[in-house]
């Protein structure tokens, strides 16, 4: 009895010492073949994915790798049995046993029980005897004790593992999410002068007796929308919140891609390209979400790419096959190993090393994919490369994106007949630059300007003299663009269709509801003034109809 006492003392104080599970296995035959005597020992794991039991930890003599290497059934012998009923067996003499699978001439007694986890049989040790009835009762009771001391040593240490992962992705996800909060802050404060950069060079292509150089001014347009478009990429790949899906052009999504990775692709000597069969298509997406997978599976192909080449390239193509949208990354890179090829999808599975990647990239985006009615599958891999393709449902025709022509002959006038009073405006921005420029702007539509540095300013002008629009930024101090908007409808209900929104953020779920219901439109900072003026315009025009309707 004192020995069985130590015995457990020493395997609890590996237990708790948080020794590997194998160590204590290793523990366990060791002790429970001294404590029963028996000849050697054996600890077996139950593979239920191919039927089978495998020898992972063997004790004692006379263990050759042939023996070793040897795999029963699951349900074949003593072993098998125990591992399909989940049942300790007690066989005081394997010559008279018909369920006895000699592995060794000389046993005469064997003894298994399970090591239970989770419910299920996971494993089994094995003790064998030279003599019939070399195991008792308290053997068999000694041996299942050790058997849950090894059941819960490695309950332990997946339990350890998982609250580390855990812990690991908590903290992962306050890095992004703070990231994502620090990224949306600059890109609010960077699109206001972006607004105003842009803005002041449409002018300037506006005036008639323009003194600057035509190809200076667009190459400040362009280069303008450029950081406005890799703001706007950033700000999509950081958020959080989850917008519903709405239709977007495919050559929009993957565009957002070139503006994240083609410089540093091209830094590589990597060539990242597109094609897309004409006419161009859209999808109803997330477009967040998609660019979340594009983006893991342009960076899967560079990695699989050698750096050492010059010739690498990572192909993206859209094609339409009959209702269905595919779109595929192609890369020219060394391919995935045919063993790894049906694990790829797994979640935490990774072929990179320890510490290079979580192994959830793929595994993500195959579920992205899934909740957009589609499907992403690896078609190809080989020495020459490897090829990923989504496949959605349907396709939609491709959204117009009329572009303002920068270097166009200079804005018609909208000056009004003698009969008609001028338009007049209510211009609530934070941004001194922003409410200059568009003054300025007004200015050459010949519509009169009163302005506003926050929205409490704004209602206040409101209750001072009428209005027939008012343009405001969403977020502002003391009082914001949208309460703005609910407090001054309230107060002047004519005013409810009146109202145009500016956003140097990307535009929310919430903005994106408050616009379904409101009719109200929003403006993404920087903004085209040409676009600016048509939506100006024709807002002006209604309103003019809907006095004439009451009149």
């Amino acid at each position: 009895m004192e020995r069985t006492s130590t015995a457990i003392r020493v395997i609890l104080d590996a237990v708790r010492g948080r020794m590997e599970p194998s160590h204590v296995i290793a523990l366990v035959l060791e002790q429970a073949c001294h404590l029963a005597r028996a000849v050697h020992g054996s600890f077996i794991q139950v593979d239920r994915k191919n039927g089978q039991l495998i020898i992972s930890s063997t004790y004692g003599p006379d263990w050759t790798e042939e023996k070793q290497s040897c795999h029963l059934k699951i349900g074949e012998g003593i072993t098998g049995t125990v591992a399909a009923t989940g049942k300790p067996y007690l066989c005081a003499n394997t010559h008279e046993d018909p369920a006895y699978v000699a592995l060794f001439d000389n046993v005469k007694s064997e003894l298994v029980v399970p090591v239970i986890v989770r419910d299920e049989t996971w494993g089994l040790i094995n003790i064998d005897g030279f003599e019939a009835n070399a195991f008792t009762e308290a053997d068999l009771t000694t041996l299942t004790l050790f058997s849950e001391l090894v059941a819960f040593a490695f309950t332990l240490q997946e339990d350890f593992f998982e609250r580390q992962r855990l812990h690991e992705e908590v903290m992962e996800g306050q890095k992004l999410s703070a990231i994502g909060k620090v990224i949306a802050g600059i890109a609010h404060e960077i699109n206001n002068p972006l607004t105003s950069v842009l803005g002041q060079a449409t002018l300037l292509s506006m005036t008639p007796d323009q003194p600057a150089d035509p190809a200076s001014i667009q190459t400040i347009v362009n280069e303008s929308r450029r950081a406005a478009r890799i703001i706007r990429t950033l700000l999509h790949f950081s958020r959080k919140e989850t917008e519903g899906h709405h239709p977007v052009n495919v050559r929009d999504l993957v565009g957002e891609i070139f503006e994240l990775r083609e410089y540093q692709l091209r830094l590589n000597n990597i060539t990242l390209r597109y094609e897309e069969a004409k006419p161009w298509s859209a999808i109803e997406a997330n477009s967040d979400q998609l660019i979340q997978v594009l983006v893991n599976l342009v960076t899967n192909a560079e990695q699989a790419i050698d750096p050492r080449r010059r010739d690498g390239w990572i192909s993206i193509r859209s094609e339409r096959i009959g209702e269905k949208l595919h779109l595929s990354v192609e890369d020219n890179g060394g391919g995935i190993p045919e063993e790894a090829v049906k694990r790829i999808f797994e979640p935490f599975f990774s072929l990179r090393g320890a510490g290079a990647g979580s192994g959830l990239g793929l595994a993500v985006a195959h579920t992205l994919v899934s909740t957009h009615g589609g499907r992403l599958y690896l078609d190809s891999t080989g020495p020459g490369g490897t090829r990923f393709v989504m496949e959605f449902p349907r396709w939609l025709p491709a959204i117009p994106r009329p572009e303002v022509q920068i270097n166009a002959p200079p804005v018609p006038s909208a000056a009004p007949a003698a009969h008609q009073t001028r338009a007049r405006i209510l211009l609530v921005d934070d941004e001194p630059s922003i409410i200059q420029l568009l003054t300025r702007f007004f200015a050459m539509l010949h519509i009169d300007v009163d302005s506003a540095a926050d929205g409490q300013e704004g209602f206040e002008k409101l209750r001072q003299g009428e209005f027939d629009m008012v343009l405001t930024d969403i977020k502002m101090p003391r009082l914001d663009g949208l309460e703005l908007y609910h407090r001054a409808i309230a107060e002047f209900p004519d005013l409810r269709r009146r109202f145009l929104f500016m956003s140097g953020d990307v535009i929310s779920e919430s903005v994106r509801a408050f616009h379904e219901k409101t009719g109200c439109d929003v403006l993404e900072k920087p903004f085209d003034l040409g676009r600016l003026r048509e939506m100006i315009l024709g807002r002006l025009a209604e309103s003019k109809k809907e006095e004439l309707v009451k009149a």
